[in-house]
């Protein structure tokens, strides 16, 4: 039963997923520049699932290894530096406005330090990356969420996915250790339970950008 559901999620998740790559690039093709980083994000969520997909079907391998972990490491560096930018870009608390690069840089130091010492972290699935990067994504949402509710104009639905997958994928991170040499069934509700906060992240993706055209629509028809 849980391997039917969790291919059903994930299969949900991917339909998502193309949909929303399409929606923000049309977006963004039609004056929308504040999409991209999230264009961005979505594109290395592509990019992930392809190098993994390629990966499992012993399709490719990476320096004579069956790992995903080199994509996966790329997909959170690009989750990092998109998100990062889009609330540079969104937020407007002066504070944060001043000391960003400051913090930014101090994170991206702490970070990436493990991977400068020894290169063979990219060959694994290390959590490191995860642990020092997501807290401060978890922040800018909300400060984020401060400007928002000060009744500044901004994406709502997107921060709440944000805040929602980042807060999830920490507790899920935190308790990895609950998980190991669990039995078949229990490892596909794990997956399943990890994969159900990303497509609600999707789910309010799409939403959001079909706010936009739907606001851009009523615009165009009352110029008319």
């Amino acid at each position: 039963m849980w391997i039917e559901i969790y291919k059903y999620l994930f299969n949900f998740y991917l339909f998502f997923l193309l949909l929303n790559i399409c929606g923000y690039s049309a977006a963004i093709f039609l004056g929308g520049k504040k999409f991209i980083p999230i264009l961005l994000y979505l594109m290395g969520a592509l990019m992930a699932e392809t190098g993994t997909y390629l990966i499992r079907e012993d399709i490719i391998t990476i320096f004579g290894e069956v790992t995903n972990a080199p994509f996966n490491t790329l997909f959170l560096t690009i989750q990092f530096l998109s998100f990062s930018y889009f609330y540079k870009t969104n937020i407007k608390n002066i504070w944060f406005q001043k000391y960003f690069y400051i913090i930014f840089c101090m994170i991206s130091v702490i970070a990436y330090s493990i991977y400068i010492i020894d290169l063979n972290t990219f060959m694994t699935h290390n959590p490191w990356l995860s642990f020092i990067t997501l807290p401060f994504l978890l922040l800018l949402s909300t400060v984020y969420f401060y400007d928002l509710l000060k009744g500044e104009k901004g994406y709502i639905f997107i921060n709440i996915g944000i805040y929602m997958v980042t807060s999830c994928t920490l507790i899920f991170l935190s308790s990895a250790t609950f998980y190991e040499n669990i039995n078949y069934d229990l490892l596909l509700i794990k997956k399943s339970l990890h994969i159900t906060p990303i497509l609600l992240l999707h789910t309010l993706l799409f939403y959001q950008i079909y706010l936009s055209f739907k606001k851009r629509k009523e615009t165009v028809i009352v110029v008319k």
